[in-house]
């Protein structure tokens, strides 16, 4: 992804407090504006990982392992989006974990966890 797409996300939040919904690490949001190669690198790993891997890895992994990489996965991406852009953010779409992490099996025999 275009480095500058992410750059402006950061940007319009950097405008708003924490307690505003802005970027809880204020200065870690300016420093990653401030290169090309990181706005690059996060923007293109969020994509790849929300689109691509955190939904192969929900549907195909064995249950055990969802909870690691997954739910790991969602965690720390939400944590960086609360750090970067904005702790609100970051905070409510944390639910979303668990329709990776139990969300997608056959709970019939009760054994999928």
């Amino acid at each position: 992804s275009s480095p500058k797409t992410l750059r402006s996300i950061l940007a319009t939040f950097a405008r708003k407090t924490p307690k505003q919904g802005g970027p809880i690490l204020a200065f870690a949001n300016r420093f990653v504006r401030k290169h090309d190669w990181i706005c690059g690198f996060l923007g293109s790993s969020t994509l790849l990982f929300e689109c691509l891997l955190a939904p192969l890895m929900a549907f195909f992994l064995p249950p055990q392992w969802r909870l690691i990489t997954v739910g790991l996965g969602m965690v720390l991406l939400h944590l960086g989006i609360g750090a970067l852009q904005s702790g609100a953010i970051g905070a409510f779409f944390l639910p979303n974990l668990a329709a990776y992490v139990v969300g997608f099996g056959d709970f019939r025999d009760g054994n999928d966890l």
